[in-house]
């Protein structure tokens, strides 16, 4: 009777085990029912608008017309418009190709900070080309956020675009540190509004 009994617990144990190692490497799926009603609301529509590119090349303001999507969320906005500016910058050969990691904004002092994948200027670059750049970023930010919002009607009541208009200084990272430069102080935020007279 016993060698029955141990060999019908084998046989169990057995079953159990390969039971649970279907469950832990996906080849047994158990859903439980749920009474629960997900409600998916669709706030995020996103719609094409045009938007300005602005770069200095060639001892002149050179501006691009390209369209992206708008989403109302003032961070992917800005970071689908950023984007746009660095792929058209890698275009004209001006940079090499950066990609920008992260856009923050902050809730009470309305800071813009970007964290790119790598620096944005090249070792010889002259401090006139790296502020020109700079400038060229910031014209880009500022010149937009007036666009998106009137191109599309039913996101301007959204508080993150409302808070576009307010936002007046921008951080500039690289992999979430400040950028490093012999010429530039990134330690502290570049105003929005430029600094060209």
């Amino acid at each position: 009777m016993n060698k029955l009994h141990y060999l019908l617990l084998s046989i169990i144990f057995l079953i159990l085990g390969g039971i649970f190692v279907a469950v832990q490497n996906d080849f047994i799926i158990f859903r439980w029912p749920t009474n629960t009603i997900i409600i998916k609301e669709d706030n995020n529509l996103a719609t094409k608008t045009k938007i300005k590119l602005f770069y200095w090349n060639n001892n002149k303001w050179n501006n691009e017309i390209t369209t992206i999507l708008v989403s109302g969320n003032l961070q992917d906005d800005v970071q689908r418009i950023i984007n746009s500016w660095l792929n058209l910058l890698d275009e004209e050969k001006i940079i090499e190709k950066i990609s920008l990691q992260t856009v923050l904004i902050t809730e009470n002092s309305n800071e813009l900070f970007l964290s790119f994948d790598r620096n944005l200027f090249n070792e010889e670059s002259s401090t006139y080309q790296k502020l020109m750049l700079i400038e060229g970023l910031l014209k880009t930010l500022r010149e937009n956020p007036t666009s998106l919002i009137n191109s599309t009607p039913n996101i301007t009541e959204n508080c993150e675009l409302r808070r576009a208009s307010k936002i007046s200084k921008v951080y500039l990272f690289v992999y979430h540190k400040t950028m490093q430069d012999a010429h530039l102080d990134f330690s502290n935020p570049w105003p929005l509004e430029g600094f060209l007279k």
